[in-house]
């Protein structure tokens, strides 16, 4: 799809009223036990400050309409279907914003069923620069692991991928969040196992489970489905 050329910043510098600490983010304190690698946050932004990354999309071939699943991204921000977003909120009350938004045709014809932003209002993120400090004042480097390294392509590090899967603390968290997001980017959010299943049987599309060989890691999330037509 097409988007503005400027989408991918996301929430980052060109907006600093984004930047921690900030009105627009609610820090949640972390049990210690998850340790100094994790941050977590509540968005708490005023729908006003999303208007300059809300824009309507334009497929960049006709032939990809029939194609555009329930829950995927597109320039930027989650995208999702008005079946998609009565099952996230019935799954998860008040964990996300949405915003009704318009595909277009490649003519610029708006298509017949509705999409909306999605944004993730639990944000749990890996602190790249904690970590390389840990790393520098020890001398030693923090274990880390390449599983699932195709499925997190901007969230986590090989350290967070480590972290996730083996951090007890961490999960026992996690296990409380329906989903969540690793980014302020919201493209990508990671799904407790059992809204997975939830999602899964209500029928939506454009869900991945990504998973290890040992049982016990294994790590159910989102990509971007089968949608292929997303282009800045």
């Amino acid at each position: 799809m097409y988007g503005r050329d400027n989408w991918s910043f996301g929430f980052y510098p060109e907006f600093p009223e984004w930047k921690r600490p900030s009105v627009y983010r609610r820090d949640v304190p972390l049990p210690p036990a998850v340790g100094l690698l994790w941050f977590r946050e509540e968005i708490l932004a005023p729908p006003q400050a999303f208007a300059p990354f809300l824009y309507d999309l334009r497929v960049d071939h006709d032939d990809l309409i029939p194609l555009i699943p329930d829950i995927t991204s597109g320039a930027g921000l989650g995208l999702v279907s008005e079946r998609a977003v009565q099952v996230l909120q019935g799954l998860f009350p008040g964990g996300s914003y949405f915003w009704p938004m318009t595909i277009r045709s490649q003519g610029g014809t708006p298509i017949d069923r509705p999409y909306f932003r999605w944004v993730q209002r639990q944000q749990v993120t890996f602190d790249v620069d904690a970590a390389d400090a840990i790393e520098a004042t020890s001398g030693q480097k923090l274990p880390a692991t390449t599983i699932f390294s195709d499925m997190f392509p901007s969230i986590f590090d090989e350290r967070g991928r480590y972290d996730i899967m083996h951090n007890a603390a961490l999960r026992g968290v996690l296990d409380d969040i329906p989903f969540w997001s690793g980014d302020l980017k919201c493209e990508y959010p990671v799904y407790r196992s059992e809204t997975f299943r939830e999602l899964k049987a209500a029928g939506l599309t454009g869900l991945q489970e990504a998973r290890d060989c040992d049982p016990e890691t294994n790590v159910t999330h989102h990509r971007r489905g089968e949608f292929i037509g997303v282009i800045p």
